[in-house]
């Protein structure tokens, strides 16, 4: 087996492991406009370009910490999975910088 089918595959398998935990952020109310999903700790949503840009959410699997700053700093809040079609009607509307799974006690 060559180096890249492994790399492929290694990845394949890394990235399912992640998989159980997702949020999928929108530009526009109602699950429009850019999307960017997360399967990860984003520190710092001005790495893609999405700084106070979220207007809708949807979380699977698992919750997931969402903060107004970046760094998991200032206001934050936990999203259970669901669906978010407008974030302005919970205090989030447009104000999000950074997010990543919520801990789960043992």
């Amino acid at each position: 087996m060559s180096i890249v089918p492994r790399a492929l595959a290694l990845a394949a398998i890394v990235a399912a492991g992640h998989a159980s935990a997702a949020i999928t952020l929108f530009s526009h109310d109602d699950f429009h406009g850019r999307r960017v999903t997360l399967v990860q700790p984003a520190p710092d949503f001005r790495d893609f370009n999405f700084n106070d840009r979220a207007s809708s959410v949807i979380v699977e699997n698992e919750p997931w910490e969402v903060c107004q700053d970046v760094g998991f700093r200032n206001r934050c809040a936990i999203l259970v999975p669901g669906e978010y079609p407008n974030l302005a009607a919970v205090g989030l509307g447009d104000q999000l910088s950074s997010a990543r799974p919520a801990h789960r006690e043992p």
